[in-house]
């Protein structure tokens, strides 16, 4: 069970990392390149027999490497007055949704796809301080953080089962 939690938390921060390029190819005004790239990146990535990408710690501090230049665009960004918290939340938005897309043109259920995109996008702004607004879909209602923590997992365990079935 530990080397399987293990193996959840590298793919979690990959797709993390793959998130974060997202949001620095919407930056740099590549976002359409970054969602062509998905196709065959999200299988190599995350799919059952992917051999590339770190693991474990290494695969995290390439997270907080990642997120320090991401942050480092953003102030450049926010010296000349064109960006703030709201814009970075419309970014992550865009993000968020592209992801979903990338997710669905390799046949990712749309509700598994909505929910994945949504939970990065989540992490991705909580590694900048963000609280992202509710959910657009509707989902469960949860009386508890560890319940919807719960939905997080069972949501993220369908997207690796699915990629687990891929040939």
């Amino acid at each position: 069970m530990a080397a399987a939690y293990a193996t959840d938390e590298a793919v979690g921060a990959i797709a993390v990392l793959i998130f974060l390029d997202g949001l620095h190819a919407e930056l740099m005004g590549r976002l359409g390149e970054w969602h062509e790239a998905l196709g065959d990146r999200l299988p190599a990535a995350l799919g059952p027999s992917s051999t590339a990408g770190p693991g474990g710690w290494k695969a995290l501090a390439l997270v907080q490497r990642k997120a320090r230049d991401l942050l480092g665009a953003l102030a450049t960004q926010a010296r000349d007055g064109s960006f703030g918290r709201g814009e970075l939340m419309c970014r992550l938005t865009l993000v968020e949704d592209t992801f979903a897309s990338g997710l669905r043109r390799i046949a990712v259920p749309d509700e598994i796809s909505v929910h994945c995109a949504a939970d990065l996008a989540a992490a991705v702004g909580a590694l900048f301080g963000l609280v992202l607004p509710a959910h657009r879909a509707p989902l469960p209602a949860h009386p508890s953080p560890a319940e919807s923590a719960d939905v997080t997992n069972n949501v993220m365990h369908e997207l690796w089962s699915w990629a687990a079935a891929m040939p």
